[in-house]
C-alpha cells in the first residue's frame, strides 16, 4: 500500500510536515482501533514505563 502525501507546493519548495504527521496519526489510530483491548493494554504498559523513567529523573549515572 502506498499513501501519497504532498510535502509542499512545487512553487514554494517549503516542506509541510504537518500533513505527513496527520496521515501518520490517522494510520496509527486506525490500526489501534482494530484491536482496542490490546491497544489499551499497550498504552498502560507505556505509561508504566514512562512513570518508571520519571522516578529516576532521567539522570544517567546517578
Amino acid at each position: 500500500m502506498v499513501i501519497d502525501v504532498p510535502r509542499g507546493g512545487d512553487s514554494s519548495r517549503m516542506p509541510l510536515h504537518g500533513t505527513v504527521l496527520v496521515c501518520l496519526e490517522m494510520i496509527v489510530l486506525s490500526v489501534a482501533s482494530t484491536t482496542p483491548q490490546k491497544t489499551v493494554k499497550s498504552l498502560k504498559r507505556i505509561n508504566d514505563l514512562h512513570r518508571a523513567i520519571g522516578k529516576s529523573g532521567g539522570k544517567r549515572g546517578h
